[in-house]
């Protein structure tokens, strides 16, 4: 893995096709939360939706200046956020999907004053879990709504 042909860049209106394409891959979708697909008219209002909101960021991850999956956060107060990461398949397992993840975290905490940052991962999905603590998220217990099925991560921020 070269990390320099890794980045990270905000979402614009033009990734709807990609972000849609990615949400619908059939090897994601049992990692996501509804293990569902979606239509494309709730995709549209979803996105426009976390393009517009000032409490929620999407970032495009890119690997040699291709698109292969998402980061998203999303504030559950003044305190502390979720953030949720998809990537395609053939970029899993070499190590991108952590650094996405260490680089957003530094961005967001930029732009948002954050003492914690939530990830929720469904508890079957080990890949996710390792890629979270390898990120520096450690297994948090007693928080609050987190998802049936589902473990909650914390990285928090000094």
């Amino acid at each position: 893995m070269k990390s320099d042909s890794l980045s990270l860049r905000m979402a614009k209106k033009e990734d709807i096709i990609s972000v849609f394409e990615w949400r619908n891959d059939p090897w994601l979708i049992p990692f996501s939360s509804s293990q569902k697909g979606v239509c494309w008219e709730d995709h549209e209002l979803w996105f426009n939706k976390i393009l517009s909101d000032n409490k929620s960021l999407i970032y495009i991850i890119e690997i040699n200046n291709q698109g292969v999956g998402q980061i998203r956060f999303t504030q559950r107060d003044n305190k502390s956020c979720t953030i949720s990461i998809s990537m395609l398949k053939p970029f899993t397992g070499k190590g991108y999907g952590v650094l996405s993840l260490q680089r957003a975290c530094q961005e967001i905490i930029k732009k948002w004053p954050m003492t914690e940052i939530l990830a929720y991962v469904r508890s079957d999905n080990m890949q996710s879990m390792t890629a979270f603590e390898k990120a520096g998220f450690l297994k948090t217990e007693n928080i609050k709504d987190v998802p049936e099925d589902h473990k909650c991560f914390s990285l928090r921020i000094k």
